[in-house]
């Protein structure tokens, strides 16, 4: 009997704790897209390029 109010008082309180009811609804509209490459210049050489396109509202706005 024991074991079975402890284990209905536990399971209460990590639910409780668990439970998220106050999240922020965020829907973001960000774009990013990324470029990387290798190029070979010569035998021992390689240029490594990235470049990176952040927008906002569906790449519409900076």
């Amino acid at each position: 009997m024991k074991r079975a109010i402890l284990f209905i008082l536990f399971s209460s309180l990590t639910n409780s704790a668990i439970s998220q009811t106050n999240r922020i609804n965020d829907f973001n509209t960000v774009g990013w897209y990324t470029y990387n490459g290798d190029h070979q210049l010569a035998t021992r050489w390689k240029l490594h390029t990235e470049y990176q396109w952040r927008r906002i509202d569906f790449i519409t706005r900076w």
